[in-house]
């Protein structure tokens, strides 16, 4: 039997709690719960923000794969240069944007760990490359 006590002050006596096969918990217990969950909450976000971090850094890709293509660019002025370096830092962070958005509010979500597990998947993170 599970008895839920959330009155002020209390209706239920303790030594319920003592009773075999009986549960007892009042408004204390679910704001430890709460607590407790907003703690694993914020954990999952901050597994989610360094997976982010590490997946950006990755897209410092986008830099070797624009310094690998300059010979077919041809000799650009440092405005040409500035533009392109621009454009492609553009379509990055646009092609981020929404997903990182979206991770973080899934990891501080009540299936956050899950989430978080699920993005180290698809993008490899803590497997060897292959």
């Amino acid at each position: 039997m599970v008895c839920l006590d959330i009155a002020l002050p209390r209706d239920l006596d303790p030594e319920i709690a003592s009773v075999r096969s009986c549960y007892l918990y009042n408004v204390d217990d679910l704001a430890g719960v709460v607590a407790a969950d907003r703690v694993d909450r914020s954990r999952d976000l901050e597994r989610a923000t360094a997976i982010v971090r590490e997946e950006s850094a990755k897209f410092k890709i986008r830099a070797g794969e624009l310094r690998r293509v300059e010979g077919k660019l041809g000799r650009l002025s440092p405005r040409e240069r500035q533009l392109v370096e621009s454009l492609t830092v553009q379509i990055m962070n646009t092609f981020l944007h929404e997903p990182t958005l979206r991770m973080k509010r899934a990891a501080a979500g009540p299936a956050g760990q899950a989430y978080a597990g699920a993005v180290q998947h698809l993008f490899g993170i803590g497997e060897e490359p292959g």
